[in-house]
């Protein structure tokens, strides 16, 4: 691990000329590079440690930084900046008489921002973490539109068959719709994964939200791309049925069947991506959230009303059946209107995000 150059001469001139007890913010600085672990220490103007007296916390603090930390030093305090975004926090400090030491460190798979003259003036490019976010959050919207085209109108899932009627009343129902339900399968499967897509650009805002911790963010992640299987598998299974309408109609109601208990009893794997994301939304700590505190109870209340689908083996008719009114109008108009109220919510606060990294760019 190599140490970069030393610091530009305006920011060594600006931290050595600071008088004690004042605070200055070196980390704002344009020529600043981020996302980069810094030791900053100040010692006094001796630089020199008597004999015999035990290390003091300007050695602790190099020992730190030649192992990969970052610190900044206080004289008899040291506190570790927090990375938040791909870049260190502002974190100001105090002198120590007026000389300041600046050790940069290495920060291994980070991009220094470059800076390129044009004319008389500088334009400092800094990596924006938000590149390609905007355009994966769209996929949510083209993700629903593709299922209630495909999975609903095309695949005669609005509403569903019931339970209660005999096989060959389904094996009819291939017969007659085998090339709508063909199409609508296929649909399902090639757009279900931006499922996955939408579940990515949820993850970056919770991310921001989260700073220093991402279990929440990464469980997101784990739960929509397990509900991108859940989109696919039965879609095949259907597609299989449609795909050979001339066998046993006792065979096509079993697949109808399997592919809809494993489309409704894997409501666990959506859970995993909606109770995460309410609590952090919940948990965001700005004075302005970037995604309100309401749609964070909102996605909770869905993840929890899911439960209500452990009940659909148990019934045939009724509420509780598959095309009944809980657990089909009530239950998958919910997760539409999740979907939509997420998306929305989602792009506005891309839209703040991007606008703090383009005044940070700016600093």
């Amino acid at each position: 691990m190599s140490c970069m150059p030393q610091c530009p001469r305006q920011i060594r001139q600006k931290a050595c000329s600071v008088r004690r007890g004042s605070s200055i913010n070196i980390l704002s600085h344009p020529d600043f590079v981020p996302a980069c672990k810094i030791s900053l220490s100040l010692k006094p103007p001796s630089g020199k440690r008597p004999t015999g007296q035990r290390p003091t916390q300007r050695d602790n603090l190099v020992r730190h930084a030649k192992r990969g930390g970052a610190a900044i030093w206080f004289g008899r305090r040291t506190a570790r900046p927090r990375l938040w975004h791909g870049r260190l926090e502002a974190v100001p400090f105090r002198t120590y008489g007026r000389q300041a030491i600046w050790n940069s460190v290495k920060c291994p798979g980070v991009r220094r921002p470059t800076s390129t003259m044009t004319g008389n003036s500088e334009r400092t490019e800094m990596h924006n973490p938000y590149r390609y976010v905007r355009f994966c959050a769209w996929m949510g919207p083209v993700c629903l539109v593709a299922l209630i085209l495909g999975w609903g109108v095309l695949g005669y899932n609005i509403p569903p068959y019931s339970a209660a009627l005999d096989a060959q009343a389904i094996a009819d129902h291939f017969k007659q719709h085998q090339t709508p339900v063909r199409i609508g399968m296929v649909l399902t499967m090639m757009f279900g994964v931006l499922y996955f897509v939408w579940g990515l650009a949820i993850a970056k805002v919770m991310e921001a939200v989260e700073r220093d911790n991402d279990v929440l963010s990464r469980l997101q992640t784990w739960g929509a791309g397990f509900t991108t299987i859940v989109l696919v598998l039965p879609a095949s299974i259907w597609l299989t049925a449609a795909f050979r309408p001339t066998v046993n109609p006792e065979i096509l109601q079993l697949l109808y069947d399997l592919g809809w208990i494993f489309f409704d009893l894997a409501f666990s794997l959506t859970m995993l991506q909606l109770i995460p994301l309410g609590i952090c939304f919940l948990s965001d700590r700005r004075q302005l959230p970037l995604v309100p505190k309401w749609v964070g109870w909102f996605a909770l209340w869905v993840g929890a009303m899911f439960v209500v689908l452990a009940l659909m083996p148990f019934f045939k008719t009724g509420p509780f059946a598959r095309n009944g009114l809980l657990n089909y109008w009530v239950e998958f108009s919910l997760f539409f209107w999740v979907m939509i109220i997420l998306s929305i919510y989602l792009l506005r606060a891309l839209r703040i995000l991007d606008g703090e990294q383009a005044a940070l760019a700016k600093a």
